[in-house]
């Protein structure tokens, strides 16, 4: 917003508001898009994936009498189970993120309130589960009781049921952890801690998954007061300070308290499955501005799940803001950027592939291409030079091709007379705002998809950027070490 006009942009803003048909469409059943009859058809004509036996998927339990002290179990006990399967290294178990995208894929699941046998195996074939876990949870008096059924997703056949019941409501998710060994009729694995989600508060973990919710939906102060709740419950809650350092990121980039979280989450992560604790370790080295150590634990959780949303987006992200320079060859007078803007956005875009409610991955793909120039110093022995990169499409991708000033005017010229002259700075604008135009049909209550996509409107309406001359004596603002979502640090002024 600092580099656009009020008024320019309030027009634009008005114009979405009164204009904007994507914005405003709805489907055919009323609600807004994406359809899901255009998900569901497009997940038909994909075909499902072989059936892994070693691969686990939990559907919502059933709240059997309707009980409201129990209901938020209903999607709860998805991710309980998760974390307390997940502590075993021998099997897969697929995220609850991942579940909820893998039931819009089936007509109907998603929708109901109590899934049937046939719904349930169709969502494991889906996702290439071999095994199913269905169940119920029942509240009589202060009793809880949860149930679990686990099938055989090749035959429709259950295997065993198991069930656990407490009356201590403070025990429920404690409880969950002793119902995933039942469910998978193993040992506790050797310095596997009972606290598997990182938190014995009932309460601190309701908020947590409502600040979730409320994260993927770009809902950022509605996401913090969630996660400040739960912190403010269970202090040593090492996911939720983990979110909330991504979240401060988005919204204070360079405040202490994002490395203080990130610190946190890494001190208090011990008892959580391999699978957080990576996430956590990755996310802490990007905090610290270590991008390379940071995208490689990214790296590495895909080849082990390459279906994890959340890898991929912090790939994307350690990606995005990895702005050093390193020299070709060992040639420090031919300098090339350490990270790939393109792999970047590849990241990203297999993120929304994979999760269409996920909407963090829109930010810097409209960032992306609304970028006019990088620039970044580079110094050997004490003497620096200033590169500058012209940013300009080519196909699908991006080109960042750094230039030394003065000594590369001539070129740096050509590539701003490409860029200005030749219509790429409209193309690379009317990408953004098609990317954007799609944000804010994915959901168009969303504040900040709106004003990404009125900006994008905006930028398209102004002037051409200044002189070759002018832009290339501009140095924009790159993010220092330790700088997380700042948008704006990577636009030039």
């Amino acid at each position: 917003m600092t580099y656009l006009r009020l008024r320019t942009t309030v027009l634009a803003m008005a114009a979405v508001a009164g204009t904007g048909q994507t914005a405003s469409s709805q489907c055919a059943d009323g609600s807004p898009p994406p359809c899901r009859s255009q998900t569901v058809a497009a997940a038909a004509r994909r075909a499902n994936p072989p059936l892994a036996e070693r691969t686990w998927i939990v559907v919502p339990f059933d709240n059997l009498n309707a009980s409201q002290d129990v209901d938020w179990l209903r999607s709860g006990s998805v991710n309980l189970l998760y974390l307390g399967m997940s502590r075993w290294t021998d099997v897969r178990v697929i995220d609850d993120e991942r579940v909820a995208d893998y039931m819009r894929e089936v007509p109907g699941a998603f929708e109901a309130k109590s899934l049937s046998l046939n719904a349930g195996l169709s969502v494991a074939k889906r996702a290439g589960a071999g095994r199913l876990v269905m169940g119920d949870v029942i509240k009589l008096g202060n009793r809880t009781t949860v149930n679990a059924k686990i099938f055989d997703v090749k035959t429709g056949q259950q295997v065993r049921s198991v069930r656990e019941e407490t009356s201590i409501p403070d025990s429920i998710m404690s409880m969950f952890g002793k119902l995933s060994q039942k469910v998978l009729n193993v040992a506790t694995p050797a310095g596997a801690g009972a606290g598997v989600v990182g938190t014995n508060s009932i309460d601190a973990y309701q908020e947590y998954a409502q600040g979730m919710q409320a994260l993927n939906l770009f809902e950022l102060p509605k996401a913090r007061a969630h996660f400040n709740r739960a912190l403010a419950l269970d202090s040593t809650f090492a996911l939720a300070h983990a979110k909330l350092a991504v979240l401060l990121g988005w919204i204070a980039a360079g405040d202490p308290a994002i490395r203080q979280h990130a610190e946190a989450a890494g001190r208090l992560s011990g008892s959580l499955p391999p699978r957080e604790r990576a996430l956590i370790d990755a996310s802490l080295a990007f905090t610290r501005g270590e991008y390379v150590r940071s995208c490689d634990g990214f790296r590495a959780l895909i080849r082990k799940d390459s279906t994890d949303t959340d890898a991929w987006y912090g790939l994307g992200d350690c990606l995005y803001h990895d702005n050093a320079l390193e020299p070709i060859d060992g040639d420090s007078t031919r300098v090339r950027w350490r990270a790939n803007r393109n792999e970047s956005l590849r990241a990203f875009r297999q993120v929304l592939a994979l999760d269409p409610t996920y909407h963090l991955a829109y930010q810097h793909i409209v960032d992306a291409y609304s970028t006019q120039l990088l620039s970044r110093s580079f110094c050997v022995t004490g003497v620096c030079t200033q590169y500058v990169a012209v940013v300009r499409p080519s196909g699908d991708s991006l080109l960042t091709v750094p230039l030394a000033t003065p000594r590369d005017s001539v070129l740096l010229r050509e590539h701003l007379d490409q860029y200005i002259l030749r219509g790429a700075r409209r193309d690379l604008l009317t990408q953004g705002k098609d990317i954007a135009e799609r944000w804010v049909a994915a959901n168009p209550s969303e504040g900040r998809a709106r004003l990404m996509y009125a900006t994008a409107l905006a930028s398209l309406d102004q002037s051409p950027l200044p002189t070759p001359t002018c832009a290339a004596r501009s140095s924009p603002t790159a993010p220092t070490p330790g700088s997380t979502r700042s948008s704006a640090a990577w636009r030039s002024p």
